[in-house]
């Protein structure tokens, strides 16, 4: 700010009339608060229109088909959207993973919709057990599916 060099404190005596230093109290205490205000204020306009712009997340559609796995032999084709499992409405990608990951070896009642139609199918995900990257092994069910990529807000 005008007047100001850092390491060289002025007096308020010695200073420019329209310096920082020559200031009343009040205006530079505002000034220092209105620069971090300004910060709070822009950050709440931006988490707001991010919070009104909605969540992309992934439609329960199937996109491509693993062969020698569940889906294939259940009657699942690309393009099917699955509806329910289980009487549990699947809402998105996610909990669609989330239920196949849990139900390894255990038969599944699926509502499918295929062109408009639904379709009642079942599946027995395959058991999986795999070992991630900190070297903690992991068994799930996996369908042998993946999205189709169509995503909804």
């Amino acid at each position: 700010m005008k007047g100001q060099e850092d390491g060289k404190p002025v007096a308020a005596k010695d200073a420019e009339p329209d310096s920082f230093a020559a200031k009343p109290l009040w205006a530079r205490s505002w000034a220092v608060v209105a620069g971090p205000l300004a910060n709070f204020i822009l950050a709440f306009f931006v988490f707001s229109l991010l919070m009104w712009a909605g969540e992309q997340k992934l439609l329960p559609q199937v996109g491509d088909m693993q062969k020698e796995m569940p889906a294939i032999e259940s009657g699942l084709q690309v393009g099917d959207i699955i509806q329910v499992i289980d009487d549990t409405a699947v809402e998105d990608w996610g909990t669609l993973q989330k239920i196949t990951n849990a139900s390894a070896g255990k038969e599944l009642h699926l509502i499918v919709k295929r062109a408009g139609v639904l379709f009642p199918l079942t599946l027995t995900p395959k058991e999986i057990t795999f070992t991630d990257l900190l070297g903690d092994s992991h068994t799930v069910g996996r369908v042998g599916i993946s999205p189709s990529g169509e995503t909804f807000t």
